[in-house]
């Protein structure tokens, strides 16, 4: 029989293992969902942008939102199609500076 604090470790790292696992599809699944609607604060977080930032972009309609009583609400497909829309094509090679 070996080490006993050797096997608990490697057990423990497994377990480490297996749930970092868990945690990324968890993750992939939670980015998969574009029909999620969000409230501003989690829209903004998204985009890497402030709130502030977010409710001027609103006012100006750049981009859609859905509006309830007094709540905003965005559509996570909206969101990842105004970045979408921010896509900046690679020059060919033979138009690159050197």
């Amino acid at each position: 029989m070996g080490n006993p604090f050797e096997e608990l470790s490697a057990q423990n790292q497994m377990i480490l293992d297996r749930l970092d696992r868990m945690e990324k599809r968890n993750l992939n699944e939670h980015y998969l969902d574009k029909d999620e609607f969000m409230r501003l604060e989690p829209a903004a977080d998204y985009l890497g942008i402030k709130v502030s930032t977010l409710r001027s972009y609103i006012n100006k309609r750049v981009i859609p939102y859905h509006k309830r009583s007094t709540m905003i609400y965005l559509k996570k497909s909206d969101l990842n199609e105004y970045i979408e829309q921010g896509r900046v094509e690679k020059k060919p090679r033979f138009l690159r500076s050197a």
